[in-house]
């Protein structure tokens, strides 16, 4: 539940004002403060939640953030290639197109981009522990009645928002005053259903991370993601915006 408050919840504010702006749009400053409205929001729920921790005062190991560092490595270098994958092609399409298709790839980036926000924070955060205990205790039937759960619930979601997002986005087009993106909507499409495909990808992601084979996902994000590169290289001049998406 925090983590759907501050990656997500505070997201139809922006949305909503967009929306009621009368085609004049809003500021980053909006948008800026809606996410630390949601972040603060966050804060306070998490500190309300282990209040009971600041009385007495106990005192911290901080030899275990060295060694839980060393123990997530390979996963945070997986978090990391993941964050270049998804904002490298924006420099592709910058150094093949210009600029203005970069902000049309980014626009609707952003609004697939909530469907995987709240697939995550509202599914995947909410029984990814359960999964980690599963298969802690090696416990095969167990781990793979969460896995059937959390794919199932998660496609669902993603198919519902999927489609509200794919039946309003012309509406918004209109009321933001970005009529003129109307004739790249296209890509939006080929980005919502990629997102599906990831989603169903990130499960299987998740289960190969709950029995700790995380070294092996960064193995294979070594691969795929400059292999992803590479490809964008070839396909943003072939075939324009619709090539990164």
């Amino acid at each position: 539940l925090l983590q759907f408050i501050r990656a997500a919840a505070w997201m139809p504010i922006p949305v909503a004002l967009m929306t009621s702006g009368g085609g004049g749009g809003i500021s980053v400053d909006a948008i800026l403060w809606s996410w630390l409205g949601g972040s603060l929001a966050a804060c306070l729920f998490g500190f309300w939640h282990i209040r009971a921790f600041f009385t007495p005062l106990h005192r911290f190991r901080l030899e275990w953030l060295s060694k839980a560092f060393l123990s997530a490595r390979h996963y945070f270098a997986v978090a990391l290639l993941t964050q270049i994958q998804y904002y490298s092609d924006r420099f592709v399409v910058q150094y093949f197109m210009g600029e203005n298709a970069v902000g049309v790839l980014s626009f609707y980036q952003s609004f697939a981009s909530t469907m995987m926000a709240f697939v995550q924070t509202g599914v995947i955060s909410v029984m990814l522990p359960r999964l980690l205990l599963a298969a802690k205790q090696d416990d095969r039937v167990a781990e793979s009645r969460v896995r059937r759960s959390m794919f199932g619930w998660a496609m669902a979601l993603a198919i519902c928002i999927s489609a509200g997002l794919a039946l309003g986005m012309p509406f918004l087009l209109g009321q933001m005053g970005k009529a003129a993106y109307e004739p790249a909507l296209p890509i939006f499409y080929v980005l919502l259903a990629g997102n599906l495909l990831l989603i169903a990808g990130l499960v299987v992601h998740l289960s190969l991370y709950a029995r700790r084979r995380d070294a092996d996902l960064m193995r294979v994000s070594l691969i795929v993601i400059p292999l992803g590169l590479a490809t964008n290289v070839f396909t943003v001049p072939a075939f324009g915006i619709a090539g990164a998406a």
